[in-house]
């Protein structure tokens, strides 16, 4: 399973839905967690500023967490 900080982790449980949260704790590749974190960023509202082409604070932070486990997830 790749890597995934306590952070991250505690992040992913508190912002993302339960169905999402499943596959990124079962991924077997790094590539596959960062392809649900892509889907849910890009298709959630509240991750964008009213223009909807900025992140607001939540998609920073998850786009934080991507990048974490881009660089970090594997050993």
């Amino acid at each position: 399973m790749p890597k995934i900080s306590k952070s991250d982790m505690e992040f992913i449980k508190k912002n993302l839905p339960k169905d999402l949260q499943d596959k990124i704790f079962q991924a077997q590749t790094v590539n596959d967690i960062l392809r649900v974190l892509n889907f849910w960023i890009n298709r959630n509202p509240d991750c964008w500023e009213a223009n909807g082409e900025d992140y607001n604070d939540l998609g920073r932070a998850t786009q934080r967490v991507y990048d974490n486990i881009y660089l970090y997830g594997e050993d």
